[in-house]
């Protein structure tokens, strides 16, 4: 089932379950009654701050992540290097008594 509608003096038929997104950086005041009268208008407003503020928390909490893996690796490594150290030792050791 179609649906008229008039916008200006133009008909337009759509399908009642037809919608459309239309985004501008105009302010709710400056859309046209013409189209305003069919439309719900959403106004949403961020400043820059706000946007680098967002950016900032969000590229903040996965370095933190990443760098929590890097720490995790290097205390890994450490641990392997203690042991590989101590064998090493004893070896040298073992060798100096030897001979």
């Amino acid at each position: 089932m179609q649906i008229e509608n008039k916008v200006d003096d133009h008909e337009v038929e759509c399908d009642p379950r037809f919608r459309l997104f239309i985004h501008t950086a105009a302010e709710p005041h400056q859309v046209p009654t013409s189209l305003a009268a069919y439309t719900s208008v959403i106004y949403f407003q961020q400043s820059r701050y706000c946007i680098e503020e967002e950016l900032l928390d969000r590229f903040l909490a996965k370095e933190k992540a990443r760098i929590e893996d890097d720490r995790t690796a290097l205390r890994q490594l450490k641990k392997n290097y203690k042991w590989s150290h101590k064998i090493h030792y004893r070896l040298v050791i073992a060798k100096n008594i030897i001979h």
